[in-house]
């Protein structure tokens, strides 16, 4: 009894070195895993929503070398007191007010500070159609018929070939994606585990 108690405990010591050697060499990846499925944890949304890059590989994009401008502050604006409401209501993060190009309210809320890296969600969407609105009175984009494969070709074979621009601006392309975040089984969960 005691010979297989020795070889028990051999064993079990083992495994968890084996498993803290795996841990050490897994580490970043097994972070995000735990930072992915407690993406939507009421007590670490406002976090993880301010820091996605801690939960997903991420890559910095140049801004390109156009110019910029800055925006300047103006008077100081001071919301009715109703907005406390409303910002209270919505769990908003930050609220940054613009009169005439200029800057007259910002506030950070829930802990969140101006560096934060927000993620845009759909808002991107107002954004990306702008820019296509730009290069296609441009006339780098011929058409918002063209195939998206025209200005995407890696997308050629995938589920978006013969799918328009109209139609990815549209979201119409015909591509199924479950987006129920509340569902651990939906393409949007899937895609954050994998």
């Amino acid at each position: 009894m005691r010979t297989f108690g020795k070889w028990l405990g051999r064993i079990l010591l083992a495994l968890v070195v084996a498993v803290v050697v795996v841990g050490l060499w897994k580490r970043e990846e097994i972070t995000r895993l735990l930072a992915v499925n407690s993406l939507f944890a009421e007590d670490k949304i406002v976090h993880n929503f301010s820091h996605m890059d801690d939960a997903f590989l991420s890559k910095p994009l140049s801004r390109g070398d156009g110019p910029t401008a800055e925006l300047s502050y103006g008077p100081e604006y001071a919301p009715p007191a109703t907005v406390n409401d409303w910002i209270e209501a919505r769990d908003v993060t930050a609220l940054v007010v613009l009169k005439d190009g200029q800057i007259v309210y910002e506030n950070y809320f829930k802990g969140t500070q101006p560096d934060d890296l927000r993620i845009s969600w759909s808002v991107a969407k107002s954004y990306l159609s702008a820019l296509v609105g730009i290069l296609l009175d441009e006339g780098a984009i011929a058409s918002l018929d063209d195939p998206v494969t025209t200005y995407a070709p890696k997308l050629k074979g995938t589920a978006y070939d013969g799918a328009t621009l109209r139609n990815v601006l549209n979201m119409a392309s015909g591509v199924t994606f479950d987006e129920d975040y509340l569902d651990p089984d939906s393409d949007i969960n899937k895609m954050g585990r994998a």
